[in-house]
């Protein structure tokens, strides 16, 4: 579904304007491949989609209008690339939805309308402050924020009770968990490369846990609460921890991954 920022369906579909001028230096260079080109371009100004060229409103307010009504609500996944220009890339039902020059905002949309969506990956987003709007999110499975530095703390979890899957890494800026209050189901924790945590609240409701990677969280100092179920313990590069889980709990079954 094509999206019209800056330029009009007409400029594309009969390439007029700045379309014009760019195709008759194409046609000097790629020959009989131009008419192809223009061809795809018909093809894709005919489609249904959305026309921002004649509105006035800004990126931010096409954003959400987007968001609200193209997502599918099976999956999103938003990645702000490290280097500019800055794209945003929503996936729907296998489907791309590609916005170029989008510079995410300080503050998560609104995802009130995608309650369905069950995985969200937020990466490399380096003026996203507020994720908050990720708490409405229930039936969500998999969550990844990666790279978020200004990121500090993490919004309230208890109603992401499906979530089975939560990776944090990267996010430099992040003091503080609260509480994985409402996450019996989670069976993979990877917190990675957090430098200045230094506790994680207790981890006894995480009953279904099976993996919990903490590699290089270098200031983490304990790790607290009975893990039944945990088979894999990372703490490599954990240089400062001096007491992990509760001291009654046996590791005979769990495979534990430290500093050699």
């Amino acid at each position: 579904m094509p999206i019209f920022y800056g330029v009009t369906p007409a400029e594309v579909r009969h390439q007029i304007g700045s379309y014009k001028e760019a195709f008759l230096s194409h046609k000097r260079k790629f020959g009989e491949n131009v008419n192809k080109w223009k061809a795809a371009l018909c093809h894709v100004a005919n489609l249904n989609g959305w026309d921002n060229s004649k509105k006035d409103r800004g990126e931010g307010e096409l954003t959400d209008e987007i968001v609200r009504k193209v997502i599918g609500n099976q999956k999103i996944e938003a990645l702000c690339e490290k280097f500019d220009p800055q794209l945003l890339y929503y996936f729907a039902n296998e489907e791309v939805e590609r916005l170029s020059n989008q510079r995410y905002p300080e503050r998560l949309p609104d995802l009130f309308n995608v309650k369905k969506l069950n995985e969200l990956h937020l990466g490399h987003c380096h003026n996203l402050l507020d994720v908050q709007s990720i708490e409405s999110l229930g039936n969500l499975r998999t969550l990844k924020l990666i790279e978020i530095p200004l990121l500090k703390r993490l919004p309230d979890s208890s109603n992401l009770k499906k979530l089975t899957e939560l990776h944090l890494r990267y996010c430099c800026g992040l003091t503080e968990i609260k509480s994985f209050e409402g996450l019996e189901n989670l069976m993979m924790l990877k917190l990675g490369e957090l430098p200045l945590l230094e506790r994680l609240p207790n981890l006894s409701n995480l009953k279904k846990l099976t993996q919990l990677d903490l590699r290089r969280c270098h200031n983490l100092v304990k790790i607290q609460g009975r893990l039944e179920a945990l088979e894999d313990l990372c703490i490599k590069g954990c240089r400062s921890l001096d007491e992990v889980v509760d001291p009654a709990f046996e590791f005979q079954e769990t495979k534990i991954f430290a500093n050699t």
